[in-house]
């Protein structure tokens, strides 16, 4: 091994110990954190069970330093000022929670598939369902998030039932997943004029209580 190498093993180090502050500051889980970083230059964490995050003045998930990848339970990152979800883990094996996350704009950086429930109700600030997981086994809950227009770039496939109630400002339904195994909720959105884009792939009913704008 040469002085070289030593140095850098030094600095991984230096790495993993910053990492680990800031785990143990902001998060209640059980981690590990891979021996070296990935391509991008960043070390990966997974978790067998729950991840709760606890940084209530942080507006980022790893503030850079690391990026989750694989988490058997729950991830829960809900009433956070959160800007952005990037550093989330690609794969969450129970229910992802970004609720009530008011400064949360946009998606992007959600994980690829949740096998739960997807929830990202009450982001008042969020213009778009882009970045959503692709595939979501259980329910998907979108509901109070004033700001999406239309479903685009949300879930592909969805396991449970999907809830639109209180989106004010979506117009269509225009890239709803290509299937919702259970109902859809749509009641009060006020602004919906047209139900052409629902899945045919879908079980349950559609609920457009106080939907006036219908046609």
């Amino acid at each position: 091994m040469s002085i070289f190498d030593d140095e850098e093993d030094k600095l991984n180090e230096v790495d993993r110990s910053v990492i680990e502050k800031f785990l143990r500051q902001n998060y209640l889980a059980v981690w590990e954190i891979s021996s070296e970083p990935n391509e991008e230059g960043l070390y990966e964490v997974s978790c067998p069970g729950m991840v709760i995050f606890l940084g209530s003045y942080l507006t980022s998930l790893t503030n850079g330093l690391f990026t989750w990848t694989r988490v058997g339970g729950d991830f829960c990152c809900s009433n956070k000022p959160l800007t952005s979800l990037k550093g989330a883990p690609k794969y969450v094996g129970r229910m992802f929670w970004c609720s009530s996350c008011k400064a949360l704009t946009t998606l992007e950086g959600a994980p690829e598939e949740v096998k739960g429930d997807f929830i990202c109700d009450n982001c008042d600030s969020l213009v778009s369902l882009k970045g959503s997981p692709k595939k979501v086994g259980g329910n998907v809950d979108c509901s109070y998030c004033w700001g999406i227009t239309s479903l685009e770039g949300g879930p592909e496939q969805v396991g449970g039932s999907m809830n639109l109630s209180w989106c004010k400002n979506l117009k269509t339904l225009d890239g709803a997943p290509k299937e919702i195994r259970r109902a859809i909720n749509c009641s009060y959105c006020k602004s919906l004029t047209s139900l052409d884009a629902i899945p045919s792939k879908h079980r349950g009913n559609v609920n457009t209580l106080n939907c006036t704008s219908l046609i």
